[in-house]
């Protein structure tokens, strides 16, 4: 008994819904904007349709297939998206159209409009044997026509761009890879970009490519395109000016980029030549080298025997090889003192050197007993 009631209940929910539903003919109405009603050959400009309900339009659904690329044109959706304004349904269909030909262009999409019915409904809900999912009635329609008037111009590509180069360094040993960085950025119908390529004479180089970066926006495609090169040689070279030439569609005329040309110097490998003329400055200069350290021993024997030999001496000659000490204490010239103590360490007996030296210039005689006793001697 609660079953039969619990249904009964339900279908006179639905029974009183439905009509709500249903109650009045959903309409709707189609209009299109266009954003130009003249360009360039292959400038960018925006078709935007929307269907307006006149209900919440739930029994409808859209089927929206456009061609991508004809002869004529090319069309790329931007977005498709759908709302409720005031209680009644909007769908909004918004394309980017790049004209392929010059002239006037004018073409008509169509969609197709489904419609389930007050008996699909009713079949679905209550389920009944054999029904699974909606019914539909379609049909299609054409939409409100588009009309531009598209100006030849002879360049492939229109927008707005900017082609910038440079080099990370321009001087390199031989065979080190130079690196050069190209790249182009802007918007327009610029989706796609053939590689840059550089003509340079002997020399080897290798690149990856262009890297791309690519949103859609009304004003068409905003890129941005890199390319990077590494150039390997053993000579000095040039890198050429690089150039892109497009229509303006700011200035309404054909601008072409150049980039500037840039020269690498390259440090070359030595010839043989060069190897040779490098031994035999080698061999100078260790020649140069020897004769040197022979005028020093030199020097130093001399400076020996001068000291052994040639200073004053009185008495008994003095034998060298006795510890400088004992020779010092035994000592009673003042000239032979300071060539003692000068030999023994000079820096150590700097400044008593030259106090010695000092009395000698100033009095002629040096009483070396003080001296004697203030060495520990």
């Amino acid at each position: 008994m609660r079953q039969i009631r619990g249904k009964s209940i339900l279908l006179w929910c639905f029974f009183a819904v439905l009509p709500l539903l249903l109650q009045a003919e959903t309409s709707y109405t189609w209009s299109v904007y266009q954003s130009k009603k003249e360009v360039a050959l292959y400038e960018a400009f925006v078709v935007e349709y929307r269907c307006r309900f006149s209900t919440r339009g739930y029994e409808y659904i859209i089927v929206s297939n456009q061609p991508k690329e004809t002869d004529d044109y090319r069309l790329v959706t931007e977005s498709e998206r759908e709302q409720i304004v005031d209680g009644k349904r909007v769908n909004i269909y918004r394309y980017i159209v790049f004209p392929k030909k010059a002239g006037v262009l004018a073409f008509a999409l169509s969609v197709v409009m489904e419609r389930t019915t007050k008996e699909s409904i009713e079949n679905t809900v209550i389920g009944r044997d054999n029904v699974e999912d909606f019914d539909f009635t379609s049909k299609k329609i054409y939409l409100p026509s588009v009309k531009v008037d598209v100006k030849a111009q002879p360049k492939r590509y229109t927008g707005n761009f900017v082609l910038k180069a440079d080099v990370l360094k321009p001087e390199a040993e031989a065979y080190e890879p130079v690196q050069f960085r190209v790249s182009l950025s802007g918007y327009g119908n610029i989706d796609r970009l053939e590689d840059f390529r550089l003509n340079i004479d002997d020399v080897t180089i290798f690149t990856d490519g262009i890297e791309s970066s690519v949103e859609l926006d009304d004003n068409g495609f905003r890129s941005s395109f890199r390319q990077q090169f590494a150039i390997v040689s053993d000579h000095n070279f040039t890198i050429p000016a690089l150039s892109f030439s497009y229509f303006d569609v700011k200035e309404r005329k054909v601008r072409t980029l150049r980039t500037k040309t840039v020269p690498v110097h390259v440090k070359p490998l030595p010839k043989a030549h060069d190897l040779l003329d490098k031994v035999e400055s080698d061999e100078i200069e260790s020649r140069v080298w020897s004769w040197t350290w022979i005028n020093i021993v030199l020097a130093f024997v001399f400076g020996i025997a001068v000291g052994r030999f040639l200073l004053p001496v009185s008495g008994e000659a003095e034998d060298i090889s006795k510890p400088l000490p004992k020779r010092l204490k035994r000592c009673k010239d003042p000239e032979k003192f300071i060539a003692y103590l000068a030999m023994y360490d000079s820096d150590r007996y700097k400044e008593t050197i030259e106090e010695i030296e000092l009395h000698l210039k100033q009095v002629g005689k040096v009483d070396l007993k003080s001296y004697k006793k203030l060495l520990g001697l």
